[in-house]
């Protein structure tokens, strides 16, 4: 039931990262995964770790595919400010944003959830 729990998260941010940043802003994934934190990932480390690598992945995939199809590199005009520091780490810089950013909100999400749902009941102190 987890792994099906997770493929659910992973195909929910992988197609809001490809389709939904042709309309909506790059944040909106974030929101999603804050949502998925919130409904779906029960355990806090999870919670924080799979969003982070599946946006990461897929928003580095992602990113290389359309600078491949590009007329104009915007890689190599932001590389320049940077001194020059290449394709690559430009790429690798921009996933580390998105995956901080989409774990830390399903993070926030699954912590919210256990802020607003009921505690179950403790020991009773004698």
């Amino acid at each position: 039931m987890k792994s099906i729990k997770l493929s659910i998260v992973a195909v929910i941010i992988v197609l809001t990262i490809v389709f939904g940043q042709e309309v909506l802003p790059w944040w909106i994934s974030g929101l999603i995964s804050f949502i998925c934190g919130f409904f779906i990932i029960n355990k806090r480390y999870t919670a924080f770790i799979f969003p982070f690598l599946v946006s990461g992945l897929t928003w580095i995939v992602l990113a290389f595919i359309k600078e491949n199809s590009a007329e104009v590199s915007i890689v190599n005009m932001v590389s320049e400010i940077f001194k020059n520091v290449g394709k690559i780490p430009i790429f690798f810089i921009t996933g580390l944003i998105i995956a901080l950013v989409n774990g830390f909100f399903s993070l926030s999400g699954n912590y919210f959830k256990r802020v607003v749902s009921p505690q179950p009941a403790s020991r009773k102190i004698r």
